[in-house]
Protein backbone atom coordinates (compact mmCIF):
# COMPACT_ATOMS: atom_id res chain seq x y z
CA UNK A 1 0.00 0.00 0.00
CA UNK A 2 2.95 2.28 0.55
CA UNK A 3 2.55 4.65 3.21
CA UNK A 4 4.39 4.01 6.20
CA UNK A 5 1.06 4.57 8.16
CA UNK A 6 -0.48 1.43 6.83
CA UNK A 7 2.23 -0.83 7.17
CA UNK A 8 1.14 -2.41 10.32
CA UNK A 9 -2.44 -3.26 8.81
CA UNK A 10 -0.83 -5.48 6.05
CA UNK A 11 0.16 -8.34 8.08
CA UNK A 12 -2.91 -10.29 9.63
CA UNK A 13 -0.44 -10.95 12.83
CA UNK A 14 0.01 -7.37 13.51
CA UNK A 15 -3.40 -6.30 12.93
CA UNK A 16 -4.59 -8.72 15.52
CA UNK A 17 -2.37 -7.19 18.07
CA UNK A 18 -3.48 -3.62 17.09
CA UNK A 19 -6.71 -4.83 17.54
CA UNK A 20 -6.62 -6.40 20.95
CA UNK A 21 -4.90 -3.03 22.13
CA UNK A 22 -7.45 -1.06 20.88
CA UNK A 23 -10.12 -3.15 22.72
CA UNK A 24 -8.05 -3.28 25.89
CA UNK A 25 -8.38 0.74 26.19
CA UNK A 26 -11.92 0.47 24.79
CA UNK A 27 -15.51 0.71 27.12
CA UNK A 28 -16.95 -1.40 24.62
CA UNK A 29 -16.99 -5.25 25.68
CA UNK A 30 -19.25 -6.15 23.03
CA UNK A 31 -18.49 -7.30 19.41
CA UNK A 32 -19.39 -5.03 16.97
CA UNK A 33 -19.65 -7.83 14.35
CA UNK A 34 -22.24 -9.52 16.49
CA UNK A 35 -23.89 -6.33 17.62
CA UNK A 36 -24.55 -5.11 13.76
CA UNK A 37 -25.06 -8.55 12.40
CA UNK A 38 -27.89 -9.49 14.74
CA UNK A 39 -30.64 -8.99 14.12
CA UNK A 40 -30.19 -9.38 10.35
CA UNK A 41 -31.13 -12.36 8.35
CA UNK A 42 -28.80 -13.39 5.60
CA UNK A 43 -29.18 -16.95 5.03
CA UNK A 44 -30.69 -16.58 1.70
CA UNK A 45 -27.19 -14.83 0.72
CA UNK A 46 -25.50 -17.48 -1.41
CA UNK A 47 -23.35 -14.89 -3.17
CA UNK A 48 -21.43 -12.61 -1.18
CA UNK A 49 -18.65 -10.12 -2.11
CA UNK A 50 -16.87 -8.38 0.97
CA UNK A 51 -15.27 -5.05 -0.46
CA UNK A 52 -12.25 -4.08 1.17
CA UNK A 53 -12.14 -7.47 3.06
CA UNK A 54 -8.36 -7.46 4.96
CA UNK A 55 -7.93 -10.93 6.36
CA UNK A 56 -11.47 -11.69 7.36
CA UNK A 57 -12.12 -9.72 10.44
CA UNK A 58 -16.12 -9.19 8.79
CA UNK A 59 -15.84 -12.11 7.39
CA UNK A 60 -15.93 -14.99 10.02
CA UNK A 61 -18.73 -13.66 11.57
CA UNK A 62 -21.07 -13.01 8.01
CA UNK A 63 -19.75 -16.72 6.55
CA UNK A 64 -21.62 -18.08 9.84
CA UNK A 65 -24.67 -16.45 8.68
CA UNK A 66 -25.33 -16.73 5.05
CA UNK A 67 -26.29 -20.14 3.68
CA UNK A 68 -24.73 -22.93 4.28
CA UNK A 69 -23.57 -23.67 0.15
CA UNK A 70 -22.44 -19.74 -0.18
CA UNK A 71 -19.38 -18.46 -1.28
CA UNK A 72 -17.66 -15.54 -0.06
CA UNK A 73 -15.47 -13.39 -2.29
CA UNK A 74 -12.89 -11.13 -0.54
CA UNK A 75 -11.73 -8.21 -2.95
CA UNK A 76 -8.87 -6.42 -1.70
CA UNK A 77 -5.83 -4.25 -2.19
CA UNK A 78 -2.98 -6.15 -0.11
CA UNK A 79 -3.09 -9.69 -1.90
CA UNK A 80 -0.99 -10.80 1.37
CA UNK A 81 -4.17 -11.18 3.22
CA UNK A 82 -5.32 -14.09 0.60
CA UNK A 83 -4.60 -17.01 2.43
CA UNK A 84 -6.05 -15.64 5.97
CA UNK A 85 -8.95 -14.86 4.35
CA UNK A 86 -9.86 -17.63 2.68
CA UNK A 87 -8.54 -19.86 6.00
CA UNK A 88 -10.86 -17.81 7.89
CA UNK A 89 -13.97 -18.15 6.12
CA UNK A 90 -13.18 -21.93 5.30
CA UNK A 91 -13.23 -22.02 9.16
CA UNK A 92 -16.82 -21.59 9.17
CA UNK A 93 -17.63 -24.36 6.69
CA UNK A 94 -17.77 -21.92 3.79
CA UNK A 95 -16.54 -21.76 0.66
CA UNK A 96 -14.16 -18.72 -0.41
CA UNK A 97 -12.45 -17.04 -3.15
CA UNK A 98 -9.75 -13.69 -3.05
CA UNK A 99 -9.39 -11.43 -5.46
CA UNK A 100 -6.55 -8.61 -5.49
CA UNK A 101 -7.93 -5.77 -6.68
CA UNK A 102 -7.74 -1.77 -5.67
CA UNK A 103 -11.63 -0.46 -6.13
CA UNK A 104 -10.85 2.41 -8.06
CA UNK A 105 -12.45 1.68 -11.39
CA UNK A 106 -14.61 -1.17 -12.68
CA UNK A 107 -14.80 -4.46 -10.57
CA UNK A 108 -13.79 -7.92 -11.93
CA UNK A 109 -17.22 -9.29 -11.91
CA UNK A 110 -20.03 -9.61 -13.94
CA UNK A 111 -23.34 -7.77 -14.26
CA UNK A 112 -25.69 -9.27 -11.01
CA UNK A 113 -23.26 -12.01 -9.97
CA UNK A 114 -24.21 -11.30 -6.02
CA UNK A 115 -27.10 -11.34 -3.71
CA UNK A 116 -24.99 -9.27 -1.17
CA UNK A 117 -22.65 -6.95 -0.90
CA UNK A 118 -20.58 -5.73 2.36
CA UNK A 119 -18.02 -3.36 2.71
CA UNK A 120 -16.85 -1.81 6.17
CA UNK A 121 -14.59 1.43 6.48
CA UNK A 122 -13.49 1.05 2.96
CA UNK A 123 -15.21 3.73 1.15
CA UNK A 124 -13.80 6.94 2.85
CA UNK A 125 -10.58 6.20 1.69
CA UNK A 126 -11.34 6.59 -1.91
CA UNK A 127 -11.33 9.85 -4.13
CA UNK A 128 -14.35 8.54 -6.25
CA UNK A 129 -16.62 6.45 -3.91
CA UNK A 130 -20.04 6.35 -6.85
CA UNK A 131 -17.73 4.83 -8.94
CA UNK A 132 -17.62 2.33 -6.40
CA UNK A 133 -21.16 2.16 -5.47
CA UNK A 134 -22.30 2.60 -9.42
CA UNK A 135 -20.20 -0.86 -9.28
CA UNK A 136 -21.71 -2.64 -6.56
CA UNK A 137 -24.92 -1.87 -7.72
CA UNK A 138 -24.03 -3.09 -11.37
CA UNK A 139 -22.76 -6.35 -9.93
CA UNK A 140 -25.82 -6.72 -7.59
CA UNK A 141 -28.23 -9.43 -8.42
CA UNK A 142 -32.08 -7.22 -8.81
CA UNK A 143 -33.19 -7.30 -5.46
CA UNK A 144 -29.77 -7.72 -4.00
CA UNK A 145 -28.48 -5.69 -0.98
CA UNK A 146 -26.21 -3.59 -0.40
CA UNK A 147 -24.54 -3.06 3.75
CA UNK A 148 -21.55 -0.65 4.28
CA UNK A 149 -20.05 0.99 7.24
CA UNK A 150 -18.62 4.28 6.95
CA UNK A 151 -17.06 7.38 8.38
CA UNK A 152 -18.98 10.54 7.33
CA UNK A 153 -18.83 14.19 9.02
CA UNK A 154 -21.69 16.18 10.42
CA UNK A 155 -19.53 19.33 9.54
CA UNK A 156 -16.85 20.08 7.88
CA UNK A 157 -13.22 18.74 9.23
CA UNK A 158 -10.55 21.53 9.88
CA UNK A 159 -8.15 22.20 7.29
CA UNK A 160 -5.21 20.80 9.32
CA UNK A 161 -7.11 17.34 9.81
CA UNK A 162 -8.08 17.10 5.94
CA UNK A 163 -4.52 17.70 4.69
CA UNK A 164 -3.39 14.75 7.37
CA UNK A 165 -1.94 11.50 5.97
CA UNK A 166 -2.63 9.92 9.65
CA UNK A 167 -6.15 11.50 9.57
CA UNK A 168 -6.73 9.97 5.95
CA UNK A 169 -5.32 6.39 6.85
CA UNK A 170 -7.59 5.99 9.90
CA UNK A 171 -10.57 6.98 8.07
CA UNK A 172 -11.14 10.43 9.17
CA UNK A 173 -9.82 13.12 6.11
CA UNK A 174 -11.35 11.32 3.53
CA UNK A 175 -14.92 10.89 5.18
CA UNK A 176 -17.61 12.95 3.21
CA UNK A 177 -20.60 14.31 4.71
CA UNK A 178 -23.28 12.30 5.70
CA UNK A 179 -25.58 14.03 2.74
CA UNK A 180 -23.44 13.63 0.17
CA UNK A 181 -22.42 10.39 1.19
CA UNK A 182 -26.32 9.13 1.27
CA UNK A 183 -26.74 11.38 -2.19
CA UNK A 184 -24.13 8.76 -3.59
CA UNK A 185 -25.84 5.94 -2.86
CA UNK A 186 -29.18 7.25 -4.27
CA UNK A 187 -27.22 8.66 -6.98
CA UNK A 188 -26.04 4.97 -7.98
CA UNK A 189 -29.20 4.03 -8.61
CA UNK A 190 -29.84 2.08 -5.19
CA UNK A 191 -33.52 1.95 -3.66
CA UNK A 192 -34.26 2.14 0.14
CA UNK A 193 -31.26 3.75 0.96
CA UNK A 194 -31.66 3.99 5.22
CA UNK A 195 -29.12 4.63 7.88
CA UNK A 196 -29.59 1.44 10.12
CA UNK A 197 -27.44 2.58 12.56
CA UNK A 198 -25.18 5.62 14.21
CA UNK A 199 -22.83 6.17 16.30
CA UNK A 200 -19.91 8.99 17.51
CA UNK A 201 -16.50 7.75 16.74
CA UNK A 202 -15.17 6.07 19.65
CA UNK A 203 -12.27 8.40 20.68
CA UNK A 204 -11.08 6.51 23.80
CA UNK A 205 -10.50 3.35 21.42
CA UNK A 206 -9.13 5.35 18.54
CA UNK A 207 -6.81 6.95 20.69
CA UNK A 208 -5.09 3.41 21.41
CA UNK A 209 -4.25 3.02 18.03
CA UNK A 210 -0.81 3.67 16.92
CA UNK A 211 -2.01 6.18 14.20
CA UNK A 212 -3.27 8.38 16.95
CA UNK A 213 0.33 9.49 18.06
CA UNK A 214 1.46 9.98 14.37
CA UNK A 215 -2.22 11.97 13.78
CA UNK A 216 -1.43 14.31 16.83
CA UNK A 217 2.04 15.01 15.54
CA UNK A 218 1.23 16.12 12.41
CA UNK A 219 -1.58 17.66 12.81
CA UNK A 220 -0.27 19.96 16.34
CA UNK A 221 -3.80 19.21 17.79
CA UNK A 222 -3.81 18.18 21.52
CA UNK A 223 -5.97 15.43 22.30
CA UNK A 224 -8.29 18.08 24.10
CA UNK A 225 -8.41 19.75 20.57
CA UNK A 226 -8.51 16.62 18.87
CA UNK A 227 -11.74 15.51 20.18
CA UNK A 228 -13.75 18.78 19.82
CA UNK A 229 -12.55 19.07 16.38
CA UNK A 230 -13.92 14.93 15.43
CA UNK A 231 -17.06 15.94 17.45
CA UNK A 232 -18.74 15.58 14.34
CA UNK A 233 -16.99 12.50 13.46
CA UNK A 234 -19.82 9.87 12.78
CA UNK A 235 -20.07 5.57 12.01
CA UNK A 236 -23.03 5.19 9.86
CA UNK A 237 -24.17 1.88 8.72
CA UNK A 238 -26.29 1.88 5.58
CA UNK A 239 -28.85 -0.69 3.80
CA UNK A 240 -29.69 -0.16 0.42
CA UNK A 241 -31.80 -2.27 -2.29
CA UNK A 242 -31.15 -2.96 -6.17
CA UNK A 243 -34.59 -2.69 -7.11
CA UNK A 244 -35.64 -6.12 -8.90
CA UNK A 245 -36.73 -5.97 -12.36
CA UNK A 246 -40.35 -5.71 -13.39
Amino acid sequence: MGSPYLSPYEDPEAHARISALIRRHSTNDRDVRVELLRSLDLATAEHVLDLGCGFGFWAEELAGRVGSGATLTGVDACDGNAAAYVRCVESRGRRARFVPAHLVSRLPFEDDSFDLVFSDNVLEHLEDPLTVFREVHRVLKPGGRMMVSDIVLERELPEEITRSVAAFTGCIAGAALKSDYLGMIAGAGFDEVRVAGESALPLEAWSADPMAEAFLKETGLTAEGAAEALAGVKSVRVHAIKRSRA
